[in-house]
């Protein structure tokens, strides 16, 4: 269904894991 959304999401925490943390912090 959201396959392309987790996709991207994973994706984006493989290019920038310091984004996600911090997202994650925030």
């Amino acid at each position: 269904m959201h396959l392309a959304r987790v996709t991207g999401a994973v994706v984006s925490t493989l290019k920038s894991p310091s984004l996600i943390g911090k997202k994650l912090l925030l």
